[in-house]
Order: structure tokens, then sequence, then C-alpha cells
């Protein structure tokens, strides 16, 4: 379900409108194919599951900081929200998630 928080839970990201993954999980390393540019990427299992959540819909930065320490197990005193910015960063570098504008 997308998440619906107020915006001051940080920058909402989405996956860009024309991206199409597929996915494959090979000895713990995360293998997606994006159809639209034909480019193959190799991510470890936290980008993984950024990109799942927000093939959901879209989230904000907060939510997907707080999803990803509880997958993770780690405390609600944890900061998650610097290593969720620096993987939805490269993401967007790769062409893969976008901020909703």
């Amino acid at each position: 379900m997308p998440d619906s928080r107020p915006a001051s839970d940080g920058p909402v990201w989405r996956l860009r409108p024309w991206v199409r993954l597929r996915w494959r999980e090979l000895d713990g390393e995360h293998v997606l194919h994006e159809a639209s540019s034909g480019d193959v990427h190799l991510l470890d299992a936290a980008s993984a599951l950024l990109l799942r959540l927000l093939a959901e819909g879209p989230r904000a930065e907060g939510g997907l900081a707080a999803e990803l320490a509880a997958a993770a197990g780690l405390g609600a005193g944890t900061d998650a929200r610097g290593a969720v910015r620096e993987r939805l960063e490269a993401l967007a570098e790769a062409g893969l998630v976008e901020r909703r504008p």
C-alpha cells in the first residue's frame, strides 16, 4: 500500500514511469533487468527492498527508512534514513527511481 504520510516525512520517491523490471536472486545477490533500457543491475538486499516497495507505489523517504530498519531488525533509534537516501540517489543515478514532482 502506498505511503500516505505527510511531506514532513521527507521527499516522496517513485519508480520512473517507464521502468519495467525483471528480477532474479542469485546467491543472495539481486539481479534485475530493466526492459525499456536493456540495462542490467546488481543490487544489495536493501536496494532491492527499496525498489520492491516503490514498485507498489510512491513512498515518503522517512517511511522507506522505517520499513528498511524494520526489515533489518534495527531499533527505532537507528538512523536508516541516511542509508536510504544514499541508495535512492544511486538508484536515481541508474535511471530507476525519481523524486515525485
